[in-house]
């Protein structure tokens, strides 16, 4: 089973990964890097910028998402194509199927991720990006004669998945009011 996806298109796949753990409250609640991160990525934008001093928080987490998530995106995308982890999602033994939710790779990649606790958040029985890789993973490894349609399927973010853009996201912002400093046109 070799992997054969564009870099561009593992990165898409992890950070649909990494984006839906960001949207999780799950998560938040056990996740500690990144409310520093952001805070830290917030505080030295506003030091520099008075519009964005008065960025409610809700478009600090849109707007800072992609910088403070990066470094776990790059180590799922690494855990994506690595061949022992993905051995994980389809058993040593082609020929008796595994199921891909047993946990085992979301296990290890908690570890690596240093979240422990992973497997509590990212369920089999609830829909992610990661659920749906796995699924095509382990479709390519049980049919080998659709891996090219299949290769493609599980390197594509379903829509469903796809994290939210960021310019989407700032169109349904309310406009600030304007601050003292700014006056009046006119």
């Amino acid at each position: 089973m070799s992997t054969r996806a564009e870099p561009g298109d593992v990165f898409a796949v992890a950070r649909a990964v990494v984006c839906g753990w960001w949207q999780q409250e799950a998560f938040w609640q056990r996740e500690r890097l990144w409310a520093q991160r952001l805070e830290r990525v917030a505080f030295a934008t506003s030091r520099r910028s008075e519009v964005a001093a008065r960025w409610p928080a809700a478009w600090w987490r849109l707007v800072a998402r992609d910088a403070v998530v990066f470094p776990e995106v790059v180590a799922v995308a690494a855990a994506l194509v690595d061949p022992a982890l993905r051995l994980l999602v389809t058993g040593e033994r082609l020929l008796v199927r595994r199921s891909p939710d047993d946990g085992r790779f979301v296990t290890v990649l908690g570890d690596r991720l240093e979240r422990g606790w992973l497997g509590e958040v990212e369920r089999p029985e609830r829909p992610s990006a990661l659920q749906a890789w796995m699924r095509g993973l382990a479709r390519e490894a049980h049919s080998p004669s659709l891996s090219d349609s299949t290769q493609r399927g599980m390197w594509q973010v379903q829509a469903a998945h796809q994290p939210a853009d960021v310019g989407t996201g700032c169109v349904c912002w309310p406009p600030l009011p304007l601050s003292p400093s700014e006056g009046m046109p006119g």
